[in-house]
């Protein structure tokens, strides 16, 4: 759609309402086009995370946090602490 700027300045919720549901309007002076009006893309958002939105999901082993024996202490402290990268 094109329209001469002394029209949109004098209609211009109308114009940009226009704009709003998806037209594309060109700006005239003297016939010659200068500006354009058009709906902006919107970004989809991400909806906001919720914590505990996961409850009864996630499972782990009945002494996944049970402290550990000296056996599994001692193969521990025998490893480096940064293993060499290859």
């Amino acid at each position: 759609m094109k329209v001469p700027v002394h029209e949109v300045k004098a209609k211009f919720s109308s114009y940009l309402s226009l704009a709003e549901q998806g037209t594309h309007i060109v700006i005239l002076r003297h016939d010659k086009p200068v500006a354009e009006l058009r709906p902006i893309a919107v970004e989809m958002q991400p909806k906001p995370r919720v914590a505990g939105s996961a409850a009864g999901q996630i499972s782990y082993a009945d002494d996944a946090f049970a402290p550990m024996s000296e056996s599994e202490l001692d193969e521990l402290d025998q490893q480096p602490l940064f293993p060499e990268v290859k």
